[in-house]
């Protein structure tokens, strides 16, 4: 008769694993972190925050104002009045493009990008209109002041300028 057949060599089954393993907690995410514990962001970071907004408000000005120039140009330099209701348009957009994202996201596109976000200092989420507006206001009167409330920020140890003062806000890293 022949052999019987070798019994097949493997090694033993691995114990099943737990339904769960423990795991080591990972940080709390930025929006979760006490606003205590924010690191608030200096002035450079800001500043790039700002000129990518700058730069995506520039070109859609652009797109929206070299048509209308193309097609009304004469008509609009023969009536500074439609002019001027031109230039007031545009001034409102510019106004309102920052206005829009600090009251219901705390975040213009420029801001996102770098990891930036507006708070208040109560804690408050989102800022609303009322901040925004506050906000708005100190960066008109800093425009007044030749920057001195923009340039605040980084001469202050708590990295604040007047905008944020006056509005009760701080710009914190969420990276």
């Amino acid at each position: 008769p022949p052999p019987p057949p070798a019994a097949p060599v493997f090694a033993p089954a691995a114990p099943p694993a737990p339904a769960w393993a423990p795991q080591a907690a990972a940080p709390a995410p930025a929006w979760e972190t006490p606003l205590s514990e924010l690191e608030t962001a200096g002035f450079w970071v800001r500043f790039a925050a700002y000129l990518v907004d700058s730069l995506i408000l520039g070109v859609a000005m652009t797109i929206l104002i070299v048509p209308a120039m193309f097609v009304a140009g004469r008509f609009l330099l023969e009536n500074p009045g439609l002019m001027m209701l031109l230039y007031l348009v545009v001034m409102a957009l510019a106004l309102a493009y920052p206005l829009w994202f600090w009251a219901t996201s705390g975040q213009t596109p420029g801001k996102k990008v770098l990891g930036l976000k507006v708070i208040r200092e109560d804690g408050v989420e989102p800022l609303g209109w009322g901040t925004a507006g506050m906000r708005m206001l100190g960066y008109v009167v800093s425009g007044m002041i030749l920057y001195i409330g923009f340039l605040m920020i980084g001469f202050s140890k708590d990295k604040k300028g007047l905008h944020d003062i006056i509005a009760k806000t701080r710009v914190v890293k969420l990276v």
